[in-house]
C-alpha cells in the first residue's frame, strides 16, 4: 500500500535549517507517511493529508499543481 502526503505548510519565518531539522525529524517520527515541508505566509503551521486511494488522476493534478503553487 503506498504511503499517504502529509505537506505541512510552515510558517515563512523560520530559517532554512529550522525547516530541515523539521523536515527531517518529522520523517524520523512519522516514517509511515510522506512529508513535505512547504514555507508559506501563515501564521501558524498548518497540515494536510492526502491518500492515493482518496485522488483520481484529475485529483492527483490538482495536488501537484497545489504542491507547486506553495513553492512558488
Amino acid at each position: 500500500m503506498a504511503k499517504p502526503i502529509l505537506i505541512v505548510e510552515a510558517p515563512m519565518m523560520q530559517t532554512r535549517e529550522e525547516f530541515v531539522n523539521t523536515q527531517k525529524a518529522l520523517e524520523d517520527k512519522l516514517n509511515d507517511y510522506h512529508v513535505l515541508i512547504v514555507p508559506t505566509n501563515v501564521d501558524d503551521f498548518n497540515f494536510k493529508v492526502f491518500y492515493d486511494k482518496d485522488f483520481t488522476e484529475i485529483n492527483y493534478d490538482e495536488l501537484k499543481k497545489l504542491i507547486k503553487e506553495k513553492l512558488k
